[in-house]
């Protein structure tokens, strides 16, 4: 089974709730389906604790335990998780909101079908550098803890469970191989722009 895991990210420094979108395969819909989702939504909760100083005070990321099935004519919609939220610990000034660390994702088909990107924002205005790009050791942070995330998922792939790009063109969720935080900054553009 191929799961939606939205997690919202709401603060002073966004006029809207910002959403970063994880896909996951789970196995089967069956009586330890809360759990399983769960493990892989306490995942996420760990790594954006653990990221949770580039992200300016007053901004929470949090997923409110209801998760999608996707790929099927029949979705269900699971409210059951345990959900959980994660406080920013960041400085109180931040950049300018369209500005976002960006995680380019891969995974074992080369191709656009088999790449993924995740925006991670707003960010404190100390991650900036003099010249522009985000600065190094935070950046370095992220780019450590996107390496623990797919290293945790890859381990717990034979158990049935990992996070993916899922391919709505192809019906099918591609396990994560890698995770790279470039230095510099991504911008996030609405399709209606």
């Amino acid at each position: 089974m191929i799961v939606r895991i939205p997690v919202e990210i709401t603060g002073p420094a966004l006029p809207d709730p910002g959403m970063n979108i994880w896909h996951a395969r789970i196995g089967d819909l069956d009586p330890t389906f809360p759990d399983d989702v769960d493990e892989v939504s306490e995942w996420l909760h760990t790594f954006y604790g653990e990221i949770a100083g580039v992200y300016p005070s007053g901004t929470t990321i949090s997923q409110s335990g209801e998760y999608v099935e996707i790929g099927t004519s029949t979705p269900q919609t699971i409210a059951e998780g345990a959900g959980w939220s994660v406080a920013a610990t960041g400085g109180a000034d931040p950049m300018p909101s369209a500005n976002a660390l960006m995680v380019s994702w891969r995974t074992s088909l080369a191709t656009r079908r088999g790449r993924g990107r995740t925006f991670l924002g707003p960010l404190v205005r100390t991650l900036a550098e003099a010249n522009g790009t985000p600065e190094e050791s935070n950046r370095s942070l992220v780019q450590a803890r996107v390496n623990t995330l797919v290293a945790t998922s890859a381990a717990a792939q034979p158990g049935g469970k990992s996070l993916g790009i899922w391919s709505p063109a192809d019906g099918v969720l591609r396990d994560l191989i890698s995770g790279n935080v470039p230095n510099r900054f991504g911008v996030l553009r609405s399709r209606r722009d």
